[in-house]
């Protein structure tokens, strides 16, 4: 296993991602920062590797969040099965590994996620203020998309956009575990086919800030996602979710 190599991967254990820290390779253990792990790194980590590694703390700034931070889905999830949806196979085969497979305080449901896709943390806990101010109850899009990152269940029209409701609505884990999956996806280039959709006709991995704002708008760097962005990353820049429970 890698050992940490210079004092900079120290510091980004202990206060996050720093400018230009991609290349230092720190030893997995109990309590890391997790952050945004390179295309190409196997992934996901399994559920219960970052169970382990996610450090317990008691803050929790959404108490009512705790019914659902505590619910582990069961059974089977209605995920879209139509040609659209499963041409992006190496999505599906993300998706299949989506569980929501964890309890804890939402801080520690967003760690765990971050740890098993490969996704900073910090950027997660900010989606999540800009999504729903780390509310898993919360319903936007008209009734179409549910809990702590906003997954869009289902279009106006009842067509299905991603899926997993009523898990997304009920278990916090889960909406973090999907959303996780899907930046991973995004990340990985795995939503290139050579058409325009996603990334507008070119090959793209890595781009964080791209597929951050994809999520939200469905396109590559328009103005929409970007101004979407921009939102998400004042609200990393003042650590805002230290605030939520003011």
């Amino acid at each position: 296993m890698a050992t940490v190599v210079s004092t900079v991967a120290v510091r980004q254990l202990k206060d996050g991602p720093l400018a230009h820290a991609g290349t230092v390779r720190a030893k997995v253990v109990r309590g890391m920062y997790f952050r945004t792990l390179r295309v190409g790194r196997r992934l996901p980590r399994r559920d219960n590797l970052c169970k382990r590694l996610v450090t317990r703390r008691r803050w929790e700034p959404r108490p009512d969040n705790y019914l659902a931070n505590h619910t582990v889905p069961i059974g089977k999830f209605d995920w879209p099965t139509s040609r659209s949806q499963v041409h992006w196979r190496r999505w599906i085969a993300k998706r299949q590994r989506v569980t929501g497979r964890y309890t804890g305080t939402t801080d520690e449901i967003i760690r765990w996620a971050a740890c098993k896709w490969g996704i900073d943390e910090n950027v997660l806990r900010a989606v999540a203020v800009q999504e729903s101010y780390w509310r898993q109850a919360t319903v936007g899009d008209s009734g179409g998309s549910f809990g702590l990152m906003q997954v869009k269940d289902h279009y106006s029209d009842g067509t299905l956009d991603l899926g997993g409701y009523p898990w997304t609505q009920l278990s916090t884990a889960l909406a973090a575990d999907v959303y996780s999956a899907w930046i991973r996806s995004c990340l990985n280039g795995d939503f290139y086919d050579g058409g325009q959709w996603l990334y507008g006709g070119k090959r793209v991995e890595g781009d964080v800030w791209g597929c951050v704002g994809a999520w939200y708008s469905g396109d590559w760097h328009s103005a929409g996602a970007m101004d979407y962005v921009a939102h998400v990353k004042r609200f990393l820049d003042a650590r805002a979710w230290r605030h939520l429970g003011a």
